[in-house]
Order: C-alpha cells, then structure tokens, then sequence
C-alpha cells in the first residue's frame, strides 16, 4: 500500500525521532492570509527536555530524487519570503525513507529532514545538531522506482549516450529503434518518467527531453550492468584474420544473425589483446561455410553466442566490421579486469562529456 501525507504525518508522530518527541502543533499555516504562492503541509514541534522548536514541514510521500528537490525548492522560496519568522520556524522535510547521500545534501543546505526508518538529521543552529544514517529501507513499495538499468528498460538510459535531446516521446522511440534496440512507447514513456524523478534526465517548457546527468547516468549503468548470459562460447584461430571478419558480415547479412565485435582501440587507447572478442545471436549459421580453428593454443578470436539484445544496440560500422558502441564497450571493460577497468575510464570521460554525440551530430 503506497503511503499518503495523512499516513506520514500520523506515524512521524507515533514514531518521533528520539531522543526529541514529535507532534503536530498546527495544520493551519502561519501567515495564511498572506498573497503566498506556496503554503506548507504541516507544523511540528520538536520537544527535548525544556526546549521546543517548530518547524515548517514539507511531507514527501514518495521520496524519488525529484520529489525531494522540489520539497527543498518550496522551503527556500517559502524562507525567503520576508512575511516568514525565521526565528520562529525552521524548515523540515518528512518522508518514508532518506538514503545517507540525500541526508547529507539537505543538510548541507541548512534544513532538516527525517524518515520514517530513523534516518534524519534535525539541526537548529547553535543548539541542535542530530544526525542519523544507516537503517534500512522498510517502506520499499512507498516509491514506484524499479530497476530501469538493465535489460530491455535500459535501452532507453542507454539512447541518451547516442544522442541527448529530443523533441518528443516518440522521437526517443525512434531513436531506440534506429540503434536496432526494440521496445515500446509505454515501455519509453515510463522509464522517462522514472528517469526524471531520478533528476538523470529533465524536460524543458518547451516539451524538449534533454539529458541532465550524464556522470550519474553512466555510473547507474555501470552499477546494474550485467554480463550477457552466453549459450556457447568457441575461441580458435583463423589464417587471415581481415578476410575472416568480411566473411562474418556476409553470412551476418545474408542470414539476419545479430553480429557484433567489442574494440576498445577504436575509443582509448589499450594494450594489445590477445584476440578479437565477437558477439552473434546465433554462432552455426553465422560459421556456415567459413574455416576456424577451434584451439586455445594462440588464439586470435572468441566467439560468444547471446540472444541478448543490449550488446547489439548502437553498434557501429567501421573498416568492415560491426564494432559495439562506445557505452557498451565501457561497460563490458569496466566489468573486467584492472586492465580493462583502466581502460574503461578513458572512454568513460568522452561519454560523461557527450563527445560520441556530437560526433554524430
């Protein structure tokens, strides 16, 4: 059951944030009838011992990135009108659950909030500073967020590393299917939706979806990214390795098979490989009158066998061959080794600076 404000106002009161004592001094906002814009959703009185304060709450529901924003949003501008009694009240969020980040950066900005799994920080200055972080989420269904960075969902964070403004839902969908990616309009207009409370991506006022956050974004990415479940794996060796690679892009057209190769000399610079790492959605009719070797004495080429679709999105051509993207190349890299980890950064700084976008452009 999603909570309500009326929901977290009853049990911020129940539940208090010890050692202070919680209650709702009013409902009825000061200076109501004052040419406000904006008015709060509660008073509370915080009581230690001989010593009580009031605070100008903003009750949050749903705590996503965007929600609480704009909660802060509306106590600066509430505290930066003259009417409010600054030394009488002090400004407040109240929600089902903080992560230590959040915390910490509503601190920083000199208010106080509190959850309902006593996490919090209440400061007044020069008498009060509590802070509590750590406990665990026990309200998870309170916010709609799920898991959009992988799978099928995630091609829409990932078109965003292709190219960082849109006009229109539909022109998102229209460039997922452009990179080769399948998925749905709802499918697209719910993970933007989810993408803007996380304040990853923003809208403009005139319609305009544009990417906000790409350091944010990518590291979400990299986070929830997981390897592509392999059918079969085969690592041999060809006699020319050019004319081999040709041969994989005819049988790949001519047969419909995904197809695609991970090349991380084409976006940093890397120690050279011991061979040619291919992806392909289906490896026996891809190797249909083609010669390999299977060995792994020397080898020059792997061949992994996915129906994954994620590691076929966006993926380039170049000098003859299907390459991944620069995004999929960084998060398979950031995925391995320190080598590739290593590796991985230097492509990590052209995508967080959009260099593969403009390349485009």
């Amino acid at each position: 059951m999603q909570l309500k404000e009326a929901d977290l106002l009853e049990k911020i009161e129940t539940i208090g944030f010890p050692p202070l004592k919680v209650e709702c001094e009013s409902e009825q906002y000061p200076n109501l009838l004052s040419k406000r814009k904006y008015y709060p959703d509660a008073v509370l009185k915080f009581t230690w011992r001989e010593q009580a304060y009031s605070f100008i709450t903003e009750l949050i529901a749903i705590a996503t990135p965007q929600n609480l924003f704009l909660g802060e949003q509306k106590l600066k501008e509430y505290f930066k009108d003259s009417i409010t009694d600054k030394k009488k009240y002090y400004p407040l969020i109240v929600t089902s659950y903080l992560k230590p980040s959040e915390l910490e950066r509503i601190a920083n900005n000199g208010m106080s909030a509190i959850d309902l799994c006593g996490n919090g920080v209440v400061q007044i200055p020069e008498k009060w500073f509590i802070h509590r972080s750590g406990a665990k989420n026990t309200f998870p269904t309170s916010s709609p967020i799920k898991n959009i960075f992988t799978g099928t969902s995630s091609l829409v964070a990932r078109v965003f590393f292709s190219k960082d403004s849109f006009g229109s839902v539909n022109e998102v969908l229209e460039q997922i299917l452009l990179c080769k990616g399948s998925t749905s309009l709802p499918t697209v207009s719910k993970v933007l939706k989810t993408l803007q409370e996380e304040l990853l991506i923003t809208k403009t006022k005139t319609k305009e979806i544009k990417l906000l956050d790409p350091k944010k974004l990518l590291s979400k990415l990299a986070e929830n990214y997981q390897k592509p479940l392999l059918k079969r794996k085969l690592i041999g060796k060809v006699a020319d390795l050019n004319c081999f690679l040709s041969q994989l892009v005819s049988n790949a057209k001519d047969k419909e098979i995904d197809l695609v190769g991970l090349n991380p000399n084409l976006y940093a610079v890397m120690p050279s490989q011991p061979y040619i790492k291919i992806y392909t959605s289906n490896l026996e009719e891809l190797l249909t009158e083609i010669n390999i070797t299977e060995t792994n004495r020397f080898p020059n080429i792997e061949f992994n066998e996915t129906a994954e679709t994620t590691i076929y999105f966006d993926k380039h051509y170049s000098d003859g061959f299907y390459w991944a993207s620069p995004l999929e190349t960084y998060l398979e890299l950031n995925a391995g080794d320190k080598r590739e980890q290593d590796t991985a950064k230097q492509i990590a700084t052209d995508l967080i600076a959009l260099k593969y976008n403009a390349e485009k452009e």
